[in-house]
């Protein structure tokens, strides 16, 4: 199913989606760069959890081992400018009311979707298993279905 972004309207991304722009892994890396084109234009706006900040930290540490290279990742990273969005305490009663209803998923991935809901935003998720299992919650696009 093709889905078209809407611009003028904010968008949460998971690390996947975020890491697709810094490894060659991407099943589609035009859609990042479209993505990313659109935000730093304004038409859209991008935001994560705070969450974000720590898991692209450690797969970057991973990817790259030579502290020079690493330094140059995380420079582009923060050149993205990512709203980071700090999970306050109903947030955190919201996701862990997720992950009872949806025993299966993780506090990391329902912190990114709750935060999307607290937003009024669609949630941008490469990880088609989370997307299964709670697409019907709406507020979710799967990474794979943009169409550009």
């Amino acid at each position: 199913m093709a889905i078209k972004i809407l611009k003028h309207k904010p968008y949460v991304v998971d690390s996947s989606v975020i890491l697709n722009s810094f490894l060659d892994e991407s099943t589609s890396p035009e859609t990042v760069d479209y993505l990313l084109k659109y935000h730093h234009s304004r038409e859209i706006a991008l935001f994560a959890p705070s969450i974000l900040v720590y898991e692209v930290g450690n797969t970057l540490t991973r990817e790259f081992r030579d502290l020079p290279e690493f330094e140059e990742a995380i420079n582009r990273f923060y050149d993205l400018d990512i709203g980071i969005v700090p999970l306050d305490y109903l947030g955190m009663q919201s996701v862990a009311k997720m992950v009872q209803k949806y025993p299966k998923i993780s506090y990391y991935d329902a912190a990114f979707h709750i935060l999307a809901k607290e937003l009024n935003a669609i949630f941008i998720t490469a990880d088609r298993k989370y997307y299964n299992q709670v697409k019907d919650e709406g507020f979710i696009y799967l990474y794979d279905d943009i169409e550009i």
